[in-house]
Parts: structure tokens; sequence; C-alpha cells
């Protein structure tokens, strides 16, 4: 579905009423009993908006004060503007719901001062490099600096920070600032893992200092916290930065020798020893290192910018990526034999006795999760455009995928024990055990210098399988032909590309010693949600909290999730159809979910249910009065949005009604109906040999006869009536089909036929475990089937 556009004019923006700094802040200290006593007034649209993002105006008020201190320089206000000017928002069917950035959003208003810009600017950057937790705490922490009134009353809670910051969230997303922080991160050989949020703010603390021209210059050495601090500072700050090593060689700028002229400069050093010994050179003061890891789950809490597209896989696995890229020929080799390898199970596509057994068990979902973007030519076209880099691996691909499906997966396993070799490890390469390193901190205020310690535990530089690398460019090339539409200058995570390495690292079967083969494994995440995958490569944090896997939780799955200031929409939110290709896609948008002015963290699907009274079955033939009757019943069936509101998020299903009676149908259900939906047989649609019998072996109705739902079995054949597959004729009315397949999510396999011909649906039902369970949802009418059998008036007979 093509998402419409909303576009904000600056004439748009709502008046702020910010709190100046300049009346409580003196000195880098608040006057707390000024501000105490101080009225804030501002107008009930605002007053709502603020409410609708969980933030008091308290909150507001005193953050404008604090971030204030952190002054944007011309270039920086620009650039924020700039970022602000790209941001819009885009309706759900009927508008019921907004993702994104409304015209009336808070971040707007808040940018109509220099202050507000300030408040939007530092939390929007925070966190476009941290996740949640972590760029809540370093707001607070900052705010703790500038200490507090009294018993602290007048100090907003935790979650009043973390709305702030949650809706600030994503401001930056299309902007240069991620990558710009990548760029200075990649000076640092450690991974990067947050440092302390304490030891964070104090940096924010110097850099405010310099901004207001109470500080000359001030040092920051370390690891990757300091190339995140060094692109706050240079893209919004105009501060002059100056990176060098530990020995003091400059890698940053290259073309400037006067190195002393800098308002900051980061040092990058290798461990804590050496920090420590750079620091002695003047007096200096430590905090307290930071051995408290914070985690996600079971693993570390990073850091992470964004990748340019062009340059993703170098700035991502840097040695591997071009130890990779030099065996152009096998790489290009493996991913066209990967293309011909889908190619073999699209929905376009014949499929040959026992390929679908070498290929793995999940083919249902290569086809139905995938759509038609996924295999041969297409998939070939869609790697070059979003990964330039494989250009040089472009003949070897085009040459891979005109070869036969046999000979596809001879070279491909051929070509992944090369890469094994090329390699050298015999399962996949490990990264060395952790090491401790710090930041530091000097502040430099004309001649005196006060050195502070940041400090971060992170590892050492890894190495990176390159099969598995391989293996990743692949699924990251599947993932992507999924999504329906994302902003062309929004970047994946480099992060987020590590933690699909890691998944398949995870996944991989040679983990466990197994004979599988490597093909067995190209449908290793076909299983998975496509909020969890798209959020796993654009989002921030980086963990499967969208998809249950859980029958019993099947309809309580998620159909719109926010991760790091991004939307991730299913596109069955947007529109309803039963067609893969148009519904098996995610939209990704800046921004979040907004419904009746209040903002909400994720959408999931309301409670299902049960589609069996919305029409009577009608088992045919039929007179074609009552043909036309059920048809007109069938054509008249309307679907609306229908979403409430639960403690936790928003519920949202689609209504599909006709003129007897109307159940709920979630988005992501639905999805997951089409999904599990079968089409993987033989057949050209076109060029098939007839079906003997068809009337004989199969039922034909309007409806469906066997509703596979919990208690209810087949009580609606009749007792003394065979057992049969059943053929539900409803042609191309996809309301009609989408509820078709609700009545399937819970049992029996379903067959959705859309390019397939009848006859090959058929044979396919019929040589299912349990033929007589089966439903095919064709994509033809009664008459369109009586045309086909060349028998006229047997299945609506004339009256």
């Amino acid at each position: 579905m093509e998402l419409q556009v909303r576009t904000i004019r600056l004439s748009d923006r709502t008046t702020a009423t910010p709190v100046s700094p300049s009346s409580f802040v003196q000195q880098g200290t608040v006057d707390w009993t000024r501000l105490a006593n101080a009225s804030v007034n501002a107008s009930v649209s605002v007053l709502t908006r603020l409410s609708g993002c969980g933030v008091e105006l308290w909150t507001v008020s005193l953050a404008q004060v604090i971030l204030g201190t952190i002054r944007l320089s011309a270039e920086g206000e620009s650039h924020l503007n700039e970022a602000l000017d790209k941001l819009h928002s885009f309706g759900s069917y009927g508008n019921a719901m907004l993702f994104g950035f409304g015209v009336k959003h808070i971040v707007r208003t808040l940018a109509d001062s220099s202050e507000g810009m300030a408040t939007v600017a530092i939390c929007a950057a925070i966190t476009e490099a941290h996740g949640m937790a972590i760029s809540t705490q370093i707001v607070q922490e900052y705010a703790k600096l500038f200490g507090t009134y009294s018993d602290g009353a007048l100090m907003p809670s935790y979650r009043q920070w973390e709305a702030l910051v949650n809706a600030c969230s994503g401001v930056l997303s299309r902007s240069p600032f991620g990558s710009i922080a990548e760029f200075f991160m990649k000076f640092s050989s450690h991974e990067h893992i947050c440092g302390e949020p304490a030891q964070i703010a104090r940096a924010l603390e110097g850099l405010a200092k310099i901004s207001g021209g109470r500080m000359k210059s001030m040092v920051l050495m370390g690891n990757s916290e300091c190339g995140f601090l060094a692109a706050i500072a240079q893209w919004l700050l105009g501060l002059r930065v100056v990176v060098q090593t530990a020995t003091g060689d400059v890698v940053y700028p290259s073309t400037d020798a006067d190195t002393k002229n800098y308002q900051l400069l980061i040092i990058f050093a290798d461990d804590l020893e050496t920090s420590r010994t750079i620091s002695r050179t003047a007096d200096t003061y430590y905090i307290s290192d930071f051995t408290d890891i914070y985690r996600v789950h079971s693993g570390l809490e990073y850091l992470s910018g964004r990748v340019d597209w062009e340059t993703a896989l170098t700035q991502s696995f840097g040695h591997a990526a071009r130890k990779l890229r030099d065996t152009s020929g096998i790489l290009g080799d493996t991913i066209g034999s990967a293309a011909k390898i889908y190619s073999e199970f699209s929905r376009d596509a014949p499929r040959k006795s026992g390929s679908r057994e070498r290929f793995g068990k999940y083919n249902q979902y290569v086809t139905g999760r995938y759509g038609p973007d996924v295999s041969g030519q297409a998939f070939l076209d869609l790697a070059r455009k979003r990964l330039p880099e494989l250009a040089c691996c472009k003949d070897a691909m085009e040459l891979a995928v005109e070869r036969s499906y046999e000979d596809a997966c001879l070279h491909f396993e051929k070509d992944m024990a090369l890469l094994k070799e090329t390699c050298g490890c015999s399962r996949s390469c490990y990264p060395p055990a952790d090491e401790s390193s710090s930041i530091h901190l000097a502040n430099q205020n004309q001649n005196e210098r006060i050195k502070v310690t940041l400090s971060t535990t992170s590892s050492a530089g890894r190495q990176y399988c390159l099969r598995l690398l391989a293996h990743t460019i692949i699924q990251l090339v599947r993932q992507i032909s999924t999504v329906a539409s994302m902003p062309a200058d929004l970047g994946p995570k480099r992060r987020g590309l590590h933690a699909l390495f890691a998944e398949v690292e995870e996944k991989y079967p040679d983990r466990w010693d197994s004979p599988t083969s490597d093909i067995q494994f190209l449908d290793a995440f076909d299983s998975m949600g496509l909020i969890d995958l798209a959020t796993l490569v654009f989002g921030v944090e980086h963990h499967f909290a969208y998809t249950e896997r859980s029958s019993s939780q099947r309809l309580d799955k998620v159909s719109v999730a926010v991760n790091g200031g991004l939307c991730f929409i299913l596109d069955s939110v947007m529109s309803i159809s039963s067609r893969a290709e148009d519904s098996l896609r995610i939209h990704i948008i800046p921004g979040h979910i907004e419904w009746n002015q209040k903002l909400y963290h994720k959408v999931r699907d309301s409670s299902l249910g049960f589609p069996g009274g919305l029409m009577s079955p009608i088992l045919l033939p039929v007179s074609e009065a009552g043909y036309k009757a059920q048809m007109r019943l069938i054509d008249n069936m309307t679907a609306r949005a229908v979403i409430t509101e639960s403690s936790e998020c928003l519920r949202m299903s689609w209504e599909i009604a006709t003129a007897w009676t109307a159940f709920l149908l979630g988005p992501a259900a639905l999805n997951d109906g089409i999904a599990n939906a079968t089409s993987d047989f033989s057949c050209t649609g076109k060029t098939c040999r007839p079906f003997t019998g068809l009337e004989e072996r199969f039922y034909f109705t309007l409806y469906n006869m066997r509703l596979p739902y919990p208690g209810f079995g087949n009580e609606l054949v009749p007792s003394d009536m065979p057992e049969k597959p059943n053929i539900i004729l409803f042609g191309g009315n996809q309301l009609a089909r989408c509820a078709a397949v609700a009545m399937n999510i819970f049992g029996a396999e379903c067959i959705l036929q859309e390019s397939e011909c009848i006859y090959c649906c058929a044979r396919r039902a019929l040589t299912a475990e349990k033929p007589n369970e089966q439903v095919i949802i064709s994509s033809l009418t009664a008459e369109d089937l009586e045309h086909l059998l060349g028998k006229p008036g047997s299945l609506i007979l004339e009256e």
C-alpha cells in the first residue's frame, strides 16, 4: 500500500511557552528558590499534547532550563530544523491512527525556542545511539548535576524523564547525526559498549560550559562514548574537534596540522592503564570506574550509530567484509545460487518433486512471508541496489542465477565450503575475551586543567566467519525485501547488522555439529515475525519482543511497534488484503503511534471473533436466485478498523461485517493466516493438465463447510454426507477471502489460490496428510468454474 504523506509547514507550528534558563541558571547552578516561585503558562492545546506524551508541564519547563544550558550553534539549529522538516505523519485506514510526527507533535512546539531546540536535539541525539533506559538515565543524571530544591521535590521522576526522552526519539533518525556518530566511534578499536550515564552526563556538562563560553576547551579520553560526544560537539554545538590515538597520532581532522586550536580533543586510549598514565600529566581526580555492566536480557547494552548503505558492510564488519569482497567470484556465485534456490519456491515458479525436502520444511513461510521480490533476478537487483559494495560480484551473480536448480544447490554448497576454507575457521570466529578500558574527561578552563574519568567495559575487535557473513548478507537482502516503504536516507544500525550476524551465528547448525547443509539454513529466519526482523536491523534495542511463539498467545501479537524512535507497521494495518505481496510487508516510519492525541509504544490485535455466523454456508449446486442472494451478501461486506485502549497499548482489529453479523480479525493474525496458507506445488497457472473427477472428490461452496475451530468440528456438514475437501468459490473478493483465511487460523491447512490453477490446488490438497480437512480458497467464482469444467448450469441451476 502506498502511504500518503501529511505535509507539515512551518506555519503549522504552535507558539511555545519556554522558561528562559538565563533567568534561573547562573554559573552552572540553578536558583531553585526563584524557580520554585515562578509561574509557567501554557494553552490548553499545549497541555493536551503534553498529557498525550505523558509529560507534565513542569518537566518540560525544567528540561528547557537545564538542557538549555547546552547552547546549539547556528549551524546546529539549522541541522535540527532540517531534520524536523523531514518528519511527516501517515494515517492508517481511515486515519484512525497516525504514525510518525504529526503537525501538533510536542517536539514542534518545543522547537520554537532556542532552549526547546536544545532539549529536543540533546534528547534525540542520545536516543539515536543508546537504548531508552540508558538515554533516560543520562538525561536524569545531567539534571542532577544542577542540584535539587529542598528535599528534591521539584525534580521530575524517572518516568517523567523517560516520557520526555521518548517523545524526542526519532527526530534525528533521517539526519546525518547517526552516521557522524558512527564515524567518530570507529576510531575506537573496542566494541561499542555504553559507559556509565552519570559520567556521560558530566562530559555533557563540560560541552555545555564550552558552548556557553564558560570554558575554553576540554579533553576527553577513552573509547566509543567519546565518539558519540564528539558527534554532538561538532554537529550540534559547532565545536572544533580533534581526534588522536593514545600515542599522539592525529586521525581527525586529516588536513589540519594545527591540532592545538581545539575545543574538544578526543584521545582514544587502548586500555585503562594507558588512560591513567596519560591523565597523570596534570592534576587528576577520578570518578569511580564503571563496573556494573548494563544488560538487556543476557547481552551487554551497546551504543551504535547508523551506517550508510553504500558502505554498510565495510563499516559494520571491517576487514572480514573486505576479505569477503576479495573473493567476489565465490561471493557472487553464492548469492546468485541462493537467488536461484529461492526462485524455486516463489509463488510464480513451478516446483519439482523432491526439491522442497532438500531446501527445508518451512517453505510455506518462504513463499508466504516474503512475497515476490525475494528470488531470482529481483533478489539480485535488490541486493545491488541496497548494498552497492556487491557491485564487484555482478557478473558471478548473473551467471549463477541462470543455472538449473540442481546446479545452483551444488554450487551453493561448494561455495560455502570454499568460504569456510578461505576463512580458516572450523566453525565460526569467536571474539577474544573481554578487556576493560576507560573513558576519561579532562576540562581545560583557560590555564586550568581538571580531569575526570569516564569508564566503560568493551571487548576487543572480533573476527567474523566469512561463511556466516555470506549467510548474513543473504538474510539481510531477504529482510529488506519485506519493507514496503521507508525513508531512503534511513540507514541500518551498525549494531543491528552485528545483531543479525549474531542470530545467524546462533542458529547456524554447525554450532551443534549438525550434518544439515547450508541450503537448509536459507530459510532459518522465515518463521520470525516481520517486526522482529526489522527492529533487529533498524532499531536500537535488539531483542525479539514482538512475536509471541506460543499458540496460546497467537491472538495477542503486535502489529505496530515503536523501537528507537521508529514505527514498524505491518501493511495489514494500513489496508486489508489476502494477497501475500500486498499484506506481508512492513512500513518503517520515524516517529510514534498517535491516537486521540496520545502516544503509544505498540498496537496489538484485539480478541479474534468467530466468523462462523458471518454467512450461512451454501453447498453448490444452488438455484440462481440463491446464488445471487449469497453473492450480494458477499459483495456488500464491509470492513472498518476498531481501536481500543488497554493498560499497556492500543488494540486494533478489522471488523468485517455483513448484513447479518460481524467479527474481529487482527492484522497480525491475518498475516499469520496468509503466511501459513499453502501455495507450495508445481504450477505455472497456464499449461497444467486437467484434473479428472473434480466434482466427485470436492465440495464446492460459497462459505466454509468445515470450521476448524475448537468445539465446532464439522457440525455444518450433515452427518450423512461423506467427508471431502472444500473449495470455496469467492472469486477475487478480498474481504470474503480474508474471512475464510481467518476461519482456518486455528486448525486445518488452507490453500490460498492466487495465480495457481485450480487443478494443481486440488492435487496439492489430496496429497496432504489429512486431505479431507483441506480448504481451498479459490480465486474463481462459480461461473468461472462452470466455464472451466465446460459444464454450464452444473453449479448455478437455472430456474
